[in-house]
């Protein structure tokens, strides 16, 4: 494909605005160093953890017990900070991504700048999806039509949120385009 040479890509700054304790995030941003490590170092002194479904960090610990290395625009994590903390991350924004689900609970990322509305965004995986939801709101898409507009209060997915999507059978998500 032919790339115009004056074309530059763009850098973004995304802002995480983390809260005392436990904070379900995502990260748009592709910084040019995804090591855990790096992309956290702004905020060692109040980090206590970050985790996905497999893998934890922590910075207290030695290295070669921490096992989430690094970090991925395709993953939801759980991050732990001692106090409100501001976290710049500087990087390029993906035009898209593909996330492999799992059958079960999945803790997605959401890579996107900008928040599409839920069901857009979950034309990828057909009817598969059972239920995605963050820390506050929720989406069933098999909900009677009469009940789900006072009970899907999730309706515009939200950059830098992380996502627990529940699927009847593993797929493939396409976010963006």
């Amino acid at each position: 494909s032919y790339e115009n040479p004056l074309m530059i890509e763009m850098k973004y700054f995304q802002t995480l605005n983390l809260k005392e304790g436990w904070n379900l995030v995502s990260f748009y941003v592709e910084a040019d160093d995804m090591t855990t490590a790096a992309v956290l170092a702004p905020i060692q002194d109040k980090l206590l953890q970050i985790k996905n479904l497999t893998q934890s960090y922590d910075p207290n610990l030695p290295f070669f017990l921490n096992t989430l290395s690094s970090l991925s625009v395709n993953d939801g994590y759980w991050l732990k900070v001692s106090e409100d903390v501001s976290l710049d991350v500087e990087g390029y924004v993906p035009s898209g991504a593909s996330i492999d689900v799992k059958s079960g609970w999945n803790l997605v990322g959401y890579p996107r700048s900008s928040g599409e509305g839920v069901a857009d965004e979950l034309t990828s995986l057909g009817n598969t999806v059972l239920q995605i939801k963050n820390l506050v709101e929720t989406y069933d898409p098999n909900l009677d039509p009469d009940l789900s507009s006072s009970l899907n209060t999730l309706s515009t997915m939200a950059p830098g949120s992380g996502y627990w999507l529940k699927m009847e059978e593993a797929g493939t998500w396409t976010v963006g385009t």
